[in-house]
């Protein structure tokens, strides 16, 4: 095998095996790995978020820049009807946000850490 064949292997085999572009991408492998589930993640933009995706199950994963971005995603949720019916919560750290089912949140929380937000929890 050629130099320049054997490099264009290991670029290929290695290209497999990528690593996460960004925080967000980031962000779901952790939650994925912490018990979440994530399949076909969408894509989309929430005013204060630097990246969101939308889980084909519902949870909703967004990376900010700022303590002030986390404080204003968490408002935004404080105001949804999942959230104010209690049936999804938010569990954030510095710089991420996870909107859950709260079974959810419960299993993943150990493994990633973060806090509860919500009127009944910490807020940012």
């Amino acid at each position: 095998m050629t130099k320049g064949v054997a490099l264009a292997a290991v670029v290929l085999a290695l290209a497999g095996c990528a690593a996460p572009t960004n925080a967000i991408d980031e962000l779901r492998e952790r939650f994925v790995a912490a018990g979440g589930e994530c399949s076909a993640p969408e894509r989309f933009e929430l005013a204060a978020a630097s990246h969101s995706l939308r889980c084909a199950n519902g949870a909703l994963l967004h990376t900010v820049e700022t303590d002030a971005d986390r404080a204003k995603v968490v408002d935004f949720y404080l105001e949804s009807d999942n959230v104010r019916a209690r049936t999804h919560i938010m569990l954030g750290a510095e710089r991420w946000i996870i909107v859950d089912t709260i079974s959810v949140i419960v299993t993943v929380m150990p493994k990633l850490g973060g806090i509860i937000h919500g009127r009944n929890g910490a807020n940012p």
